[in-house]
């Protein structure tokens, strides 16, 4: 048998969501908490991402245009990127995006969520196969 093969320029993967984001996200732990600082008020982070974070803050409203500085808890990152607000929950958490960013901040956070990603999965491993992390 022979097929007549097609000569399509259909790509041979698509990716098609209906989540917004862009970017992966780190939702940090309680006893790990990245911590915002915009004009000298501390507020945890709720999630992290290259194209955004959010934390819990009812005071500031959409629109509202905020510099902030977030340590990332590895390698001593310090990021100061400029804020905006999109939204603001019901439950208080503001969601912003980054609109003041360097290239270098970006691929720290990239690399932030990497790390934590490893440390995540080694967690989870260690719990699932205790006999593998015994010392021989």
């Amino acid at each position: 048998m022979f097929w007549k093969k097609k000569h399509d320029n259909e790509p041979i993967f698509t990716y098609e969501s209906c989540n917004y984001r862009s970017s992966l996200r780190y939702y940090p732990k309680e006893n790990e908490p990245l911590v915002l600082e915009i004009n000298n008020v501390k507020a945890n982070v709720s999630d992290i991402g290259a194209g955004g974070l959010s934390f819990k803050c009812g005071r500031y409203k959409v629109g509202d245009v905020l510099n902030g500085k977030v340590e990332l808890n590895v390698k001593s990152y310090l990021i100061e990127p400029e804020l905006k607000v999109l939204r603001v929950s019901e439950d208080g958490f503001a969601h912003c995006i980054y609109t003041k960013i360097s290239e270098k901040e970006t691929e720290m956070i990239h690399q932030f969520i990497l790390i934590k990603q490893k440390e995540e999965l080694r967690e989870k491993k260690a719990k699932e196969f205790p006999r593998l992390n015994k010392e021989t």
